[in-house]
Protein backbone atom coordinates (compact mmCIF):
# COMPACT_ATOMS: atom_id res chain seq x y z
CA UNK A 1 0.00 0.00 0.00
CA UNK A 2 2.89 2.42 0.82
CA UNK A 3 4.46 1.61 -2.26
CA UNK A 4 0.60 2.48 -4.14
CA UNK A 5 0.87 5.55 -2.85
CA UNK A 6 4.43 6.68 -3.65
CA UNK A 7 3.74 5.38 -7.14
CA UNK A 8 0.15 7.49 -7.04
CA UNK A 9 2.60 10.60 -6.18
CA UNK A 10 4.96 10.39 -8.66
CA UNK A 11 2.31 9.81 -11.55
CA UNK A 12 1.11 12.76 -10.11
CA UNK A 13 3.98 14.81 -10.15
CA UNK A 14 4.50 14.84 -6.87
CA UNK A 15 7.69 16.70 -4.98
CA UNK A 16 9.51 13.97 -3.26
CA UNK A 17 12.47 14.22 -0.80
CA UNK A 18 14.06 11.06 1.05
CA UNK A 19 15.69 11.36 4.37
CA UNK A 20 17.83 8.87 5.97
CA UNK A 21 21.05 8.68 7.85
CA UNK A 22 24.61 7.26 6.15
CA UNK A 23 24.22 3.94 4.57
CA UNK A 24 20.34 3.81 5.10
CA UNK A 25 19.53 3.26 1.66
CA UNK A 26 18.44 6.55 0.73
CA UNK A 27 20.02 6.55 -2.92
CA UNK A 28 18.69 2.64 -3.35
CA UNK A 29 15.37 3.84 -2.44
CA UNK A 30 15.76 6.55 -5.33
CA UNK A 31 16.73 4.75 -7.63
CA UNK A 32 13.70 2.24 -7.28
CA UNK A 33 11.17 5.07 -7.08
CA UNK A 34 13.22 7.31 -10.23
CA UNK A 35 12.02 3.60 -12.18
CA UNK A 36 7.76 4.88 -11.66
CA UNK A 37 8.16 8.43 -13.45
CA UNK A 38 6.04 7.93 -16.81
CA UNK A 39 8.63 6.82 -19.77
CA UNK A 40 7.61 9.54 -22.02
CA UNK A 41 8.81 12.15 -19.60
CA UNK A 42 12.70 13.56 -20.02
CA UNK A 43 14.74 13.21 -16.55
CA UNK A 44 17.87 15.41 -15.71
CA UNK A 45 19.64 13.35 -13.09
CA UNK A 46 22.43 15.38 -11.23
CA UNK A 47 24.59 13.22 -8.65
CA UNK A 48 28.27 13.70 -6.58
CA UNK A 49 29.12 11.00 -7.07
CA UNK A 50 27.13 9.11 -9.83
CA UNK A 51 25.27 6.16 -7.87
CA UNK A 52 21.19 6.20 -9.28
CA UNK A 53 20.55 3.59 -11.46
CA UNK A 54 17.26 4.14 -13.85
CA UNK A 55 15.99 1.71 -16.67
CA UNK A 56 14.47 5.19 -18.57
CA UNK A 57 14.51 5.93 -21.79
CA UNK A 58 14.93 10.01 -21.58
CA UNK A 59 17.42 10.94 -19.13
CA UNK A 60 20.22 13.54 -18.82
CA UNK A 61 23.26 12.31 -16.37
CA UNK A 62 25.44 15.02 -15.04
CA UNK A 63 27.82 14.44 -12.20
CA UNK A 64 29.59 17.18 -10.48
CA UNK A 65 33.49 16.66 -9.82
CA UNK A 66 36.08 18.41 -7.32
CA UNK A 67 38.25 20.96 -8.23
CA UNK A 68 41.73 19.96 -9.62
CA UNK A 69 45.05 20.17 -7.76
CA UNK A 70 45.31 24.04 -8.75
CA UNK A 71 41.70 24.33 -7.43
CA UNK A 72 40.35 24.62 -11.03
CA UNK A 73 37.67 23.32 -12.85
CA UNK A 74 35.50 22.11 -9.90
CA UNK A 75 31.38 22.14 -11.05
CA UNK A 76 29.58 21.96 -7.30
CA UNK A 77 26.01 20.23 -7.46
CA UNK A 78 24.33 23.24 -7.15
CA UNK A 79 25.81 24.47 -10.20
CA UNK A 80 24.62 21.46 -11.85
CA UNK A 81 21.13 21.93 -10.53
CA UNK A 82 21.11 25.76 -12.17
CA UNK A 83 22.33 24.00 -14.93
CA UNK A 84 19.57 21.52 -15.83
CA UNK A 85 17.05 23.80 -15.49
CA UNK A 86 18.22 24.79 -18.67
CA UNK A 87 17.70 21.67 -20.35
CA UNK A 88 13.89 21.90 -20.45
CA UNK A 89 13.70 18.35 -17.84
CA UNK A 90 10.12 17.44 -16.79
CA UNK A 91 11.95 15.50 -14.09
CA UNK A 92 14.78 16.77 -11.95
CA UNK A 93 16.90 14.05 -9.96
CA UNK A 94 19.12 15.14 -6.94
CA UNK A 95 21.03 12.60 -5.59
CA UNK A 96 22.31 13.59 -1.85
CA UNK A 97 21.35 17.66 -1.36
CA UNK A 98 24.61 18.69 0.34
CA UNK A 99 25.08 22.17 0.14
CA UNK A 100 22.48 25.83 0.24
CA UNK A 101 23.20 26.44 -3.37
CA UNK A 102 21.74 23.12 -4.54
CA UNK A 103 18.97 23.07 -1.53
CA UNK A 104 17.85 26.71 -2.80
CA UNK A 105 17.62 25.87 -6.55
CA UNK A 106 16.34 22.68 -5.95
CA UNK A 107 13.47 23.74 -4.60
CA UNK A 108 12.83 27.09 -6.55
CA UNK A 109 12.68 24.45 -9.46
CA UNK A 110 10.15 21.62 -7.77
CA UNK A 111 8.13 25.30 -6.25
CA UNK A 112 7.47 25.70 -10.27
CA UNK A 113 6.31 23.25 -12.72
CA UNK A 114 9.21 20.93 -12.00
CA UNK A 115 8.15 17.48 -10.31
CA UNK A 116 11.64 16.22 -8.35
CA UNK A 117 12.93 13.36 -6.42
CA UNK A 118 15.93 13.68 -4.10
CA UNK A 119 17.80 12.90 -0.88
CA UNK A 120 19.15 14.28 2.33
CA UNK A 121 20.65 13.06 5.37
CA UNK A 122 18.65 13.47 8.55
CA UNK A 123 18.07 11.21 10.98
CA UNK A 124 13.61 12.14 10.59
CA UNK A 125 11.35 14.77 8.72
CA UNK A 126 11.33 17.50 10.85
CA UNK A 127 14.99 16.97 10.67
CA UNK A 128 15.53 17.06 6.90
CA UNK A 129 13.47 20.03 6.99
CA UNK A 130 15.44 21.57 9.98
CA UNK A 131 18.71 20.90 7.91
CA UNK A 132 17.44 22.56 4.41
CA UNK A 133 16.89 25.82 6.51
CA UNK A 134 20.23 25.70 7.94
CA UNK A 135 22.22 24.92 4.31
CA UNK A 136 20.22 27.38 3.35
CA UNK A 137 21.71 29.87 6.04
CA UNK A 138 24.95 28.94 6.37
CA UNK A 139 25.82 28.77 2.28
CA UNK A 140 23.43 31.63 0.93
CA UNK A 141 23.03 33.66 3.96
CA UNK A 142 19.10 33.16 3.34
CA UNK A 143 16.91 33.57 6.75
CA UNK A 144 15.76 30.53 8.14
CA UNK A 145 12.10 31.61 8.51
CA UNK A 146 12.19 32.25 4.50
CA UNK A 147 13.57 29.08 3.89
CA UNK A 148 10.65 27.17 5.40
CA UNK A 149 8.36 29.01 3.51
CA UNK A 150 9.85 27.72 0.41
CA UNK A 151 9.82 24.06 1.88
CA UNK A 152 6.16 24.41 2.36
CA UNK A 153 5.75 25.05 -1.15
CA UNK A 154 8.35 23.23 -2.63
CA UNK A 155 8.29 20.10 -0.95
CA UNK A 156 4.99 17.06 -0.93
CA UNK A 157 6.19 14.25 0.61
CA UNK A 158 9.20 13.39 3.07
CA UNK A 159 10.04 9.58 2.85
CA UNK A 160 12.09 8.63 5.91
CA UNK A 161 14.76 5.32 5.53
CA UNK A 162 16.41 3.78 8.61
CA UNK A 163 17.53 0.94 10.75
CA UNK A 164 14.61 -1.22 12.94
CA UNK A 165 16.25 -2.65 16.08
CA UNK A 166 17.21 -5.36 13.80
CA UNK A 167 19.85 -3.28 11.66
CA UNK A 168 17.60 -3.99 8.52
CA UNK A 169 16.65 -1.18 6.37
CA UNK A 170 12.95 -0.30 6.43
CA UNK A 171 10.72 2.88 5.72
CA UNK A 172 9.91 4.16 8.99
CA UNK A 173 7.46 7.33 7.53
CA UNK A 174 5.84 8.89 4.74
CA UNK A 175 5.23 12.15 6.07
CA UNK A 176 3.28 15.13 4.02
CA UNK A 177 4.42 18.47 4.39
CA UNK A 178 1.20 20.81 4.36
CA UNK A 179 1.83 23.76 1.66
CA UNK A 180 0.85 26.91 4.27
CA UNK A 181 2.97 27.63 6.94
CA UNK A 182 1.42 27.64 10.45
CA UNK A 183 2.52 29.71 13.50
CA UNK A 184 5.89 30.16 11.64
CA UNK A 185 6.68 26.56 11.28
CA UNK A 186 6.67 24.00 8.70
CA UNK A 187 3.79 21.60 9.31
CA UNK A 188 4.23 17.39 8.74
CA UNK A 189 1.32 14.95 8.66
CA UNK A 190 2.45 11.34 8.68
CA UNK A 191 0.58 9.20 6.45
CA UNK A 192 2.12 5.99 7.47
CA UNK A 193 4.62 5.11 10.38
CA UNK A 194 6.68 2.03 11.12
CA UNK A 195 5.15 0.46 14.50
CA UNK A 196 8.69 -1.06 15.82
CA UNK A 197 6.90 -2.92 18.81
CA UNK A 198 4.49 -4.67 16.73
CA UNK A 199 6.80 -5.69 14.13
CA UNK A 200 9.12 -8.91 14.28
CA UNK A 201 12.21 -9.37 11.55
CA UNK A 202 9.63 -11.54 9.37
CA UNK A 203 6.54 -9.52 9.86
CA UNK A 204 7.20 -5.85 9.49
CA UNK A 205 3.97 -3.91 10.45
CA UNK A 206 2.79 0.14 9.50
CA UNK A 207 0.15 1.46 10.68
CA UNK A 208 -1.33 4.17 8.03
CA UNK A 209 -2.58 7.73 9.49
CA UNK A 210 -3.87 9.68 6.73
CA UNK A 211 -4.55 9.40 2.98
CA UNK A 212 -2.65 11.61 0.76
CA UNK A 213 -4.19 14.91 -0.19
CA UNK A 214 -1.45 17.36 -1.66
CA UNK A 215 -2.02 17.67 -5.57
CA UNK A 216 -0.07 18.63 -8.55
CA UNK A 217 -1.19 19.29 -12.16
Amino acid sequence: EMLDLLATAIRGHLRIMISGGTGSGKTTLLSALGNYIPQNERVILVEDPAEIFLTHPHVVSMEARPPSIEGKYGVGLGDLVTTAMRQTPRWLMVGEVRSGQAAMWLMRAQMSDHPGLSTIHADSPLGAIDNLCLLGQLDGNHKYETTKKLVAKSIDLLVQIGFDHGETRRVTQITEVDPTIHGGDVQVNDLFKYDEDKSTKDHPVWVKLRDLTRKRR
